[in-house]
C-alpha cells in the first residue's frame, strides 16, 4: 500500500506573496458577463446544487455572478460546478466569493486534482466561524487535513486563491496567506472547480485558472 503523508504548515503572516517557484501558463477566465440572467454559466458543468447566473450590482466585474441556491440543511451535501474538458495537476486559481446565507455552513471553496465527484481536494473559506481549509473526499469519504482562522465576512466579496505545486498546496484571501500545507493523496492532474456546503447560498465571480508549467 502507497504510504501517505502531509505535513502542515500555517501561515498567518501578512504581506505580499511571490511566484517565484510557478510559471504560469495558458489562463483559462470566467466572469460570466456575457452570459443571459436566470441561465447557467457555459463554462462550468453543475453536479447537485441549483446553479444560475444573476446579476448583481456589487459584482466585481459587473453585471453578473454565478450563484449557488440550493439550501438543503443535509451536513454531507456538496453542491459542485466543474470546468469541463480542463484538467491541471500544477496550477494557480482564484475566485471571488460572496456567502449570502446559511444557518449550517456559509461556505465557498474552489475543487482540485478531482475525479469525479467522489475523489478531489477542496480549499474553501466560510464566514459563521471565520475560517480556512482544506478537505480531501476519498472515494466518498471527507477529512479535513487543516483548519485555519480566517477574516471571512458574510455578504463580502473575498479573494480566494490556491497554489498548486507537486504536493503543496498553498491558501491566500485577499492575497494574505492563510496555510501551507503538504499531501499526497492526490497527485495526478484532475478537474478543478467551484465549490459549497449544505445550506450555504453562495455567489461567485472571476474564476481564474493558470497551468503552472
Amino acid at each position: 500500500m502507497k504510504k501517505k503523508a502531509y505535513f502542515v504548515v500555517v501561515s498567518l503572516l501578512i504581506g505580499v506573496f511571490c511566484l517565484a517557484d510557478l510559471t504560469l501558463s495558458q489562463e483559462h477566465r470566467l466572469n460570466f458577463d456575457n452570459e443571459k440572467a436566470g441561465g447557467q454559466a457555459s463554462g462550468l458543468l453543475p453536479h447537485l446544487g441549483n446553479w444560475e447566473i444573476r446579476r448583481d450590482a456589487t459584482a466585481p466585474s459587473k453585471p453578473n455572478i454565478y450563484a449557488q441556491t440550493s439550501t438543503k440543511s443535509i451536513e454531507d451535501y456538496f453542491p459542485l460546478a466543474f470546468v469541463p474538458n480542463l484538467a491541471y495537476r500544477d496550477f494557480v486559481a482564484t475566485v471571488k466569493i460572496k456567502p449570502i446565507s446559511g444557518e449550517m455552513d456559509q461556505s465557498g471553496g474552489i475543487v482540485f486534482r478531482a475525479n469525479g465527484s467522489d475523489n478531489y481536494y477542496v480549499l474553501r473559506i466560510e464566514a459563521l466561524r471565520g475560517s480556512m481549509a482544506v478537505y480531501k473526499t476519498v472515494r466518498g469519504k471527507r477529512s479535513m487535513i487543516v483548519w485555519a482562522k480566517a477574516d471571512i465576512k458574510s455578504n463580502h466579496w473575498q479573494a480566494l486563491r490556491v497554489e498548486v505545486k507537486g504536493d503543496k498546496i498553498e491558501g491566500f484571501v485577499d492575497g494574505q496567506r492563510v496555510l501551507t500545507l503538504y499531501d499526497s493523496t492526490f497527485l495526478d492532474e484532475g478537474s478543478i472547480g467551484i465549490w459549497t456546503k449544505s445550506d450555504a447560498v453562495t455567489y461567485f465571480d472571476d474564476l481564474t485558472i493558470s497551468k503552472a508549467d
